[in-house]
Formats: C-alpha cells, sequence, structure tokens
C-alpha cells in the first residue's frame, strides 16, 4: 500500500480559483467494485494525504460548493488528477497570440495546444491499454451578453490516440457550434484520459482550455457616407461592440477618401484603453464630438474606428469607416448706392 501526497495541485488550483474548497473525491477499483473516499479540506494550503491506494490507478477531484438557485448550494468539480503505477506524465497547454494567462483568443485567430507526454509504458509485461492515452475535444457556449457560460456544452468527434512519448503541437481553428463565426462566444477544451482494458475512456490526466471572446464591430452614427456638410459635423456618434479585453480603441480623421493603413490624427472623446485585468469583452458608445479644428479646409474628410489588441502584430484594426465632404457656404456682401 502507499499514500499519496496531493499538496501541489491543491494549492494550485486554490490559488487560480481565489478561493476554498471542501473536499477531494478519492475513486478507485478494488476487486472490480469502485471506492470512493471524500477527504475533507480545512485550509486553502498545506499537505493533504490520501487513503491507501490499492489498484494500479486512483483518481482524485478537487470539488467547492457554490451557490445556487433558490437558496441552494451545488457541487462544483475545479480538476481532477490521477495517480498510477502505469500513468504517463502529460502535460497540456494551450497557447495564444494573447499571452494573458488563463488562455484566450480571438474567434478569427487560431490558438495552438502544446502536448507533451512523458512515462509511456513499452514493457511488454504492461497490459496493452496502458500503453496510449486519447485526447478528447469539447466545448462550451456563452451567452453574448453577459459572457457568461449559458449551459449549452457538448463534445465534438475529434478523438486522438497517442502511443509514444513526445512534444505534440498543432494548430487549431475554433469551431464553436454558433450562426456567425466570427461572434462565437464561449471556450474549447481539450482533455487527455487514460484508457481501460475495453478502450473506454476512464481517468482524467490533464485538460486545456482557452476562451474564445467574439471580434469587435463599430458603428458610426451622426454621418452618412459621401454626406455633404456645409460646416464640419458636430454630432457625430460610435458604437462600439465587443471590444476586446485589454485592448485599446479610438477614432481618428484624415483628410481624403478612405485608404486602409493612413494614420490620421485621433480624436481625443474616442481614446479609451482597458485594462488587461478586464476579463471579458466590452461595449462602448463614444461621441465624436465638433470636428472642427480637425478639418481646416474643404474636401473629403474619412473617420476610421481602429481597436489595438494582441493579433495582428499589434497594429491597429479597422472596425469602422465613413467619408464626407465638406464644403463651407459663401458669405456675399454686396454694397448697392445710387448715382445721379
Amino acid at each position: 500500500m502507499k499514500s499519496l501526497a496531493f499538496t501541489a495541485a491543491i494549492a494550485l488550483l486554490l490559488a487560480a480559483r481565489g478561493g476554498c474548497a471542501d473536499f477531494i473525491r478519492q475513486i478507485q477499483t478494488v476487486n472490480g467494485a469502485t471506492v470512493i473516499y471524500d477527504i475533507p479540506i480545512a485550509n486553502d494550503s498545506g499537505t493533504v494525504n490520501s487513503q491507501p491506494i490499492t489498484s494500479a490507478t486512483a483518481t482524485f477531484q478537487l470539488y467547492t460548493t457554490v451557490a445556487g438557485a433558490n437558496n441552494t448550494t451545488k457541487l462544483l468539480k475545479l480538476d481532477e488528477k490521477a495517480t498510477g503505477t502505469y500513468l504517463p506524465t502529460i502535460t497540456l497547454q494551450a497557447t495564444s497570440e494573447d499571452p494573458h494567462v488563463p488562455a484566450r483568443t480571438r474567434a478569427d485567430r487560431p490558438y495552438g495546444m502544446r502536448l507533451k507526454v512523458e512515462g509511456m509504458q513499452t514493457d511488454p509485461a504492461v497490459p496493452d491499454y496502458a500503453k496510449s492515452v486519447r485526447m478528447n475535444r469539447s466545448y462550451a457556449l456563452y451567452d453574448a451578453v453577459s459572457y457568461q457560460p449559458n449551459g449549452t456544452a457538448g463534445e465534438y468527434a475529434d478523438a486522438f490516440n497517442f502511443y509514444q512519448n513526445g512534444e505534440y503541437q498543432s494548430s487549431i481553428t475554433q469551431r464553436l457550434p454558433v450562426a456567425s463565426p466570427t461572434k462565437a462566444v464561449g471556450e474549447e477544451s481539450f482533455t487527455v484520459y487514460t484508457r481501460t482494458s475495453s478502450g473506454a475512456v476512464q481517468s482524467q490526466l490533464a485538460k486545456a482550455t482557452i476562451k474564445i471572446w467574439p471580434v469587435a464591430t463599430a458603428e458610426i452614427s451622426g454621418i452618412e457616407p459621401d454626406q455633404l456638410f456645409t460646416s464640419a459635423p458636430k454630432n457625430a456618434t460610435v458604437m462600439v461592440k465587443d471590444i476586446y479585453p485589454g485592448a485599446k480603441i479610438y477614432a481618428q480623421i484624415y483628410k481624403g477618401t478612405e485608404l486602409l493603413g493612413t494614420v490620421g490624427k485621433i480624436l481625443p472623446s474616442t481614446a479609451v484603453a482597458y485594462s488587461d485585468s478586464v476579463e471579458v469583452p466590452q461595449n462602448q458608445a463614444l461621441v465624436i464630438g465638433d470636428l472642427e479644428s480637425f478639418v481646416s479646409t474643404d474636401g473629403d474628410y474619412t473617420i476610421e474606428m481602429l481597436t489595438i489588441t494582441p493579433f495582428n502584430n499589434g497594429a491597429p484594426e479597422r472596425l469602422a469607416h465613413v467619408t464626407f465632404r465638406l464644403k463651407r457656404a459663401m458669405a456675399v456682401r454686396a454694397m448697392m448706392g445710387t448715382m445721379e
């Protein structure tokens, strides 16, 4: 018999959640029967010893209690780890152009999944089912307004089997099942499991999740395309939706018709920078204000709404634009007199 100290995983998970867990559930199969122990947790750090492990593998699940509807409570599983005689060591990490932790990306951008398998058994005496692991891909959708899980979740048909030690990395395009892919809101996860002798999925060895946020959009109001003004516009506004967490947004104006990549003058009333600690997308209504000081001569002018995010190599991306024409009214003064 042996006893497992499950210290590191508990401390890490609690730090990530910012709260306390209630207990660890230990699950193992002894003589064909499933045996479950619940091990209470008194503190948010320290050492917790398991019950004796008398089987080839054991699964440990970390649970906490959260508030539910109508003054009820429910159990929430924070994570799951497995240990055993034949289990390999699995490292699984989601990667993104955005270095933020936990991982997140934008719906139109690929992300990466990095897998490292160590300690896979090659001994002929080891059962065949212990010589491979299986990785599944799943998803959960979020509400498009609150950006919180809406209860819709599932598993894709994708499944990958690994039979050798090594490092594996893939570039992945999100496939959240929504009507508009660029407005997808949710998360995707990859989970690595052990296999039973029948080939069925058994214990979770590792899991990596990445949040997927929608592409921002903007709408400029108060100025119509090619509209003719006889004085500088004063009442234009912009509505920006689904601003990526930590992004910067601003409007600029330049003389001439629209040309992507043009650097113009920033309109100060529209410049907003969001803290990287903002975890979900934002919506923002902006007032462009009086443009008199930005349009010194008559002609065509273009206003663009831009955003800067970790994507596009940090270069500004255009969300909306409008071009208008300015031709100021000319005042004519005449003098009238008589001749005798």
